[in-house]
Order: structure tokens, then C-alpha cells, then sequence
């Protein structure tokens, strides 16, 4: 079960990974949405995104295995929507000294 069970699971994982940056990007980047709208949908998305993780946590060991996948690769979507509001609202320069800090932090415990 180990053999099979671990490598499935790291799948999953790269998948939401990829959900994340999915949304994530094409919010930041697309003009899909206007960053007033973007702000209040960052509030929606954190609550709903808190709400799910509650919902997933309370039931997880109830559900079946592909509900328990969808439930989690629908939570990556509001993460990565979460993501681009943060990511639209902050400036240049913000940007820049997170990636510093970034880096150093990267530096320091790599």
C-alpha cells in the first residue's frame, strides 16, 4: 500500500500545486478582473476558503476517495484566487523587497 499510496498522493499535490499557480496567474495577470472587485473577492475567497478547509477537515474520513480529491482540488482554486488579490493590491516595490526577503530566507536555512 505504501508503494502505491505515496506517489499518488505527491500527484495530487502537484495538481493543486499547479491549480494554484493556474488561478493565481490568470487573475494577476489577465484583466479579467478589476483590482476593486479583486479586493472584495479576496475576502469572499478567504472566508469561503476557511469555511472549506473546515468542511474538508470535519469530513474527510466520511468521504470517499475522489470526493475527498475534488474537495481538495476546488480548495487549491480558492487558493490560488486568494493568491492573485494578495498579489494585485501589493506595489512594485513591495514586490521587490518580499523577493529579497525571499531570497535571504532561502540563503540562510538551504
Amino acid at each position: 500500500m505504501g508503494k502505491t499510496y505515496l506517489p499518488n498522493l505527491f500527484k495530487y499535490l502537484f495538481i493543486g500545486l499547479l491549480i494554484t499557480f493556474g488561478f493565481g496567474a490568470l487573475l494577476t495577470y489577465a484583466p479579467i478582473v478589476s483590482a476593486d472587485a479583486l479586493g472584495v473577492l479576496m475576502i469572499i475567497a478567504v472566508i469561503a476558503e476557511l469555511i472549506f478547509a473546515f468542511f474538508i477537515m470535519s469530513r474527510l474520513h466520511k468521504m470517499q476517495r475522489n470526493t475527498a480529491i475534488t474537495m481538495y482540488l476546488i480548495y487549491t482554486a480558492l487558493s490560488g484566487i486568494t493568491f492573485s488579490s494578495i498579489f494585485v493590491n501589493r506595489n512594485a516595490s513591495e514586490h521587490n523587497s518580499i523577493k529579497v526577503l525571499t531570497k535571504a530566507l532561502l540563503f540562510i536555512f538551504w
